[in-house]
Order: C-alpha cells, then structure tokens, then sequence
C-alpha cells in the first residue's frame, strides 16, 4: 500500500467517490479523523451529536478500533473497509476536503498524540489516569494500589503515593511533579519521635516502605530482622489515619506482641483479647491484640470496631483460602484500609500459602486464585482433585512481588547494622492446670517446710529436685507452641541449633523433626557426636541440631547455623554463652548470629531468665568471665519465691 494518496478532494461529490474506490483514501480519512479525536468523545457512547472534529459519540468507538487495528498491522480487511466506507460519507466536511494524506507523518502524528493524552491529574485525593486504550498500558495502570475503572467517564483513578506516581512517571505518563513531590518529602519527615532511638537504618527504610505503598504492604525480612518494630513504627508515624490498629497472631505470640508494644511505644493504650473475656465497651485502644481464633469467632464484633490498620503477624495462617479461620480474617480485613502482613517465610518456596495475603495487599494485581496457582504453584490434578503444593515460575513471581506489595531483606544484605550476637526473648503463654498446681504446691513446701534460703542449703538436692520438676512442666506446656516456632523458623529455609536439659525433651524433638534432625545428648559415642556434626555441617536436608546443654554446648563447630534456640534453660550464664558460640565462630557464615529464648511466661522460667541475665551483666564486668555458681542462683530464686 502507497504512504500517499493520489487524488486530494475538493467537493463533497468527489470525496464521496474517492471514500467508496480508493481504498488509500478512506484510509487516510479515518485516520486523519482520529488523530482529531480526543479521548472522551473515542471513549463515550450513546451521543448523538456530530461532533466539530473527529467521530461522533456512537462512531467513535468501532472506528476507533479500526484506525488502531491499521496503525499496528498496517492493514484493514474487507469486513472493516466496508466499515469505513459506510461510515466516512458522513463526515465529508471541512474535516475531509484538501486534506494531504500521508501516512508516515499521521502515524508519528497519532504516536504524539498518545503521549499527550497519557495525562494524571488529582481529584477528591485521587489520581485521575486519562490515556488513549492500549493494551499495554491498561495491564500497567491495574498493577497501580486502590485502582480503579469509572466506566461512565471512562478513566482510571488510583490512591496518591509514592509508588503509584513512580511508576506512572516510568510509563511516560505527565504527572503532577509537585504531588510527587510532596509525597516524597512526606516520607522523608515521617515522624518516629514518638519510638524510642534504636531503629536500624533498614528497618527506618522498611516502615518508608509502607508508607510509599499507602499503608498495604508485605513485610517478609528474615527472623530476627524487626518485622515487628517496623509495623508498630508505621503505626505511631501515622497515628491519626492508622489508629486504632488490630494486631492478629499466633496465640503463642500474643504476650510477645504485648511486651514490644510496651517496649517500643510505652503509654499506648492496649488490649488482648481473650477467648471469652468480654471485650472492651465504648472505645477501641489504640492497638488491640487477639489471635487468628478469635477473629472467627467474634468477627461481626470486631468488625463493629472500625480499626484503621490490621497487621497479620505469620501471615501463612491464612494460607488455606477454604479455612473459616480465612474467610473471617478476608471479611475483617475488607473493612480496614491499613493492611500489613508480615512473614519471614520466602513466598517462592510455597507461593499458593501465600495468595490470601497478596490478594489482600494487592488485589487488583493477585485478583484470580486459579490464575495464581496455575502460573505459580503448579497446579495439577492428580486424580482427586487439584494439587497446588509446586513452585513454578518462582523467579517471575519473586518479581512481580518485590517489584508491587513486598520488602524482604536477609541477614548478609544488611550485616553492617547488625550486632555480633543478639539475644532475644520470646514469651510463650499457655501454662497448663498441672504446672499451676505444681507451683503452687512447690511455693507452699518451700514456705513451710524450708522456711528461708539459708535454711534451704540443708535441703539443696531436695530443692532442686522439686523446682526441676517445674522446668520440666514449664517446657512441657509450651512445647506444642515451641516446635511450631521452630518449624516456622526452619520454613524460611534455615539451620538452627535448639539446645535442651532434659533426654525425654530432647527425644520428643527428633520424634517430631524425624528425617531432618540429627542430636547430641550425654548418650552419645565420639563417632555419633561426630557424625551429627558433619551431618549438620554438609547435609542440606538435615535443618536442625538438637543438643544436650552440657553435652554438646562446648567443643562443637555448628557455623552453618547462625541462630541457637533454647528450650530449657541451665543454671550458670555460662553455660548459655558456650552453647551460644557453637555458631559463632571462626568460618561463620553469618558475621551476626543470634539467640533465641523461649520462655514460658509466669513460669519460674521467667524468674531464672532474670537472673541468669542479671548474672550475665555483672560477668561481662569482670576480666576473667568467671562463672557464677548455680548455688549462689538456686539461693537468689529461692529468696524471690519465698
């Protein structure tokens, strides 16, 4: 086909005729029509009017079409030239008459034309997104949060951030520089006056995170990296538009949530939540804390709450979109603006666990369920029914999650604000009715039958026999709670160290990580300490060294760990140092490791933890590191019980 038309009209009749014969005129005529098309009339349907310039409203949108058809292909076929042909008579005015129709510069033309009107503009705190249909374009501009399609107008709106302006910019749309410019400087000045000082730099970065995706955002750092304090930091930042907040965990991790609100942000006024308590009349707190069961179980009341941000801390307890425990958190959280997940779990090692999340954050990008798990998690049926447990296309959707509603930072990327050894509690609620009644039976023997803790040196091995029971009751209620931690910890594709007292606690472990644990107790030859070593050492498949306090806390290189986790806890600082270091050593991988503490709360665990540390201090004085004597312990905690 020619670029140029031959014959240039100058009468009604002859234009007419050119339209119906030549097809490179009509051609030209349509597009010459377009490239003086705007996009509402293109767009609107239902006039009648014939416009000034351009297609009329009922016209515009299959002409259109076929002008954009033609400018991609370079080609129309019969069906649409005798579209056109039918059509074009009607606008034979000023519009067509002498026109020189070249199609080279219209196309170029048409291509500036796109640009212009690829236009952002903000309405009623809205981003109003007008561009001529693209096909391309369109698949962007719903990757965009809280967007939005007006139907009647024909545009897009989405919310005003950081984030949404970046990427219109990148698309080539013309945006209104000072919002973004605004938005930006905002983020700059968040106020986090009101956190203690003690914010990593990336942790800072991660709470500017949030605030740039507008309040919806994933946080998936590694354990150990502050998820926690981020969350609770965007809160305070934004206090007016992000309180009151609801804070949903584990119920294991309800005391844990509890003691960082009140370390990170003292004053803030706080609820838990507890199966039947009776919930607070009248007012929200600023942050209420309850567990996944309780949302199911009290929806309508909570909903009744109109909380502003929801954060869902081990976001995977959603991941079965079929669970009632789901339903309820997705009908809460449609009710709340603020949605934060947070997770230490990779999303490609078993992305279908994670959709509910991503739907919630980003549900104009992860809307369809089946689309997800065909695209990523392998979807398959396997006789039946359908089988979702596979990871494929992991490096796209690492992408497409980082790239739209997730920051994840791991221990190597951010080594240099890291400490060398972190110590760190975690409370676990939960004591059983035997426990409670054992110390309470302790308490009283002890009260009348010792009397004081000099008297009680007569009676040590008869002491410690008694309060070692408790220990072992203590860990015997968290230990559901415990190994659910562990393997949490060992999902995110981890080696940990988890050090115990007692043989029974020790063989309940390797009962429960059976296959993928190896363990050192005062059992074990020099050839079976050794073969756990290198087991742990060099075997991908083997996750978790279990060990014996005593046993295997010294002497052992255990650097492909970079975290310990103590169930049970021994008598003297020492003791815990020395199992500490067996990962923090020379050809540590890591350069920052660290110690994880799984105390049960209320428990005479708590009470030793105190003065194990408190014994810790005052060994970190005095040059030789001499150890404290676990008689000089057994009498401090003696003292405290009676």
């Amino acid at each position: 086909m020619a670029d140029k038309a031959t014959i240039t009209a100058t009468s009604y009749e002859q234009a007419s005729r050119e339209i119906q014969s030549n097809n490179n005129y009509a051609i030209g005529c349509l597009l010459h029509l377009y490239n003086h098309q705007t996009m509402d009339e293109q767009m609107r349907k239902g006039t009648v009017h014939q416009n000034n310039i351009g297609f009329n409203g009922n016209d515009g949108g299959i002409l259109s079409s076929i002008a954009d058809f033609y400018i991609n292909r370079e080609f129309l076929t019969s069906k649409q030239l005798a579209v056109i042909k039918k059509t074009l008579p009607k606008y034979i005015t000023n519009q067509i008459l002498g026109i020189p129709i070249e199609l080279k510069s219209i196309k170029q033309m048409q291509e500036n034309k796109s640009q212009q009107q690829n236009r952002v503009v903000i309405d009623n705190d809205l981003l109003v997104i007008r561009f001529a249909y693209n096909a391309d374009l369109v698949g962007k501009v719903k990757t965009l949060s809280g967007r939005r399609w007006n139907a009647f107008d024909k545009y897009w709106t989405a919310t005003i951030t950081v984030d949404n302006l970046q990427r219109l910019q990148e698309w080539g749309f013309d945006i209104p520089t000072d919002a973004l410019a605004e938005k930006e400087q905002e983020i700059a000045d968040m106020d986090f006056s009101a956190l203690p000082t003690g914010l990593r730099q990336f942790q800072v970065e991660g709470i500017r995170y949030i605030q740039a995706k507008g309040g919806r955002a994933i946080i998936g750092d590694e354990m150990g990296l502050g998820k926690t304090v981020q969350a609770l930091g965007w809160l305070i930042a934004n206090r007016e538009t992000a309180l009151p907040a609801l804070i949903v965990v584990p119920a294991s991790l309800k005391l844990n949530w509890k003691r960082e609100v009140e370390k990170w942000i003292p004053g803030t006024s706080l609820e838990i939540l507890e199966g039947r308590k009776p919930c607070y009349s009248g007012y929200a707190p600023d942050i209420t804390i309850c567990n996944y069961d309780i949302v199911m179980s009290r929806l309508d009341e909570l909903i009744s709450k109109k909380f502003k941000t929801i954060i869902l801390d081990e976001a995977h307890y959603i991941k079965n979109t079929k669970a009632q425990r789901t339903k309820a958190i997705r009908a809460l959280a449609k009710k709340i603006d603020n949605r934060i997940p947070l997770t230490g779990t990779p999303i490609v090692n078993r992305p279908i666990e994670f959709f509910n999340a991503l739907n919630l954050v980003a549900p104009e990008i992860f809307k369809s369920f089946w689309t997800y798990a065909k695209t990523y998690c392998g979807a398959r049926h396997n006789g039946y029914g359908w089988d979702f447990t596979g990871a494929t296309n992991t490096e796209e959707l690492h992408n497409l999650v980082t790239s739209t509603c997730m920051i994840r930072r791991r221990k190597e990327d951010v080594l240099k604000e890291l400490p060398a050894k972190q110590r760190i509690v975690v409370p676990i609620n939960g004591l059983s009715k035997e426990y409670k009644r054992a110390e309470a039976n302790v308490l009283a023997w002890i009260k009348d039958t010792i009397g004081s803790a000099e008297a009680a040196k007569a009676k040590r091995a008869e002491v410690l026999v008694s309060i070692e029971k408790l220990k072992q009751l203590a860990v015997k209620s968290k230990f559901k709670e415990t190994v659910n931690w562990i393997r949490d910890y060992i999902e995110s594709d981890q080696k940990l160290v988890v050090f115990a007292t007692h043989k029974e606690i020790i063989d309940s472990l390797m009962k429960e990580f059976d296959g993928i644990a190896v363990k050192i107790d005062g059992g074990c030859s020099s050839a079976q300490r050794d073969d756990a070593v290198q087991r742990f050492q060099n075997d991908d498949s083997i996750k978790l060294f279990i060990g014996n306090i005593k046993a295997a806390g010294v002497g052992l290189t255990l650097t492909a760990a970079s975290a310990t986790c103590f169930l049970e806890l021994g008598w003297t600082p020492g003791d815990h140092d020395q199992a500490e270091d067996r990962v923090h050593r020379i050809g540590q991988k890591s350069d920052s490791i660290h110690a994880y503490y799984l105390i049960a709360a209320d428990s005479i665990e708590e009470k030793i933890a105190a003065l194990i540390d408190e014994k810790r201090k005052v060994l970190d004085q005095v040059l030789d590191g001499r150890d404290t004597e676990d008689s000089n312990l057994l009498t401090e905690l003696l003292n405290q019980m009676i």
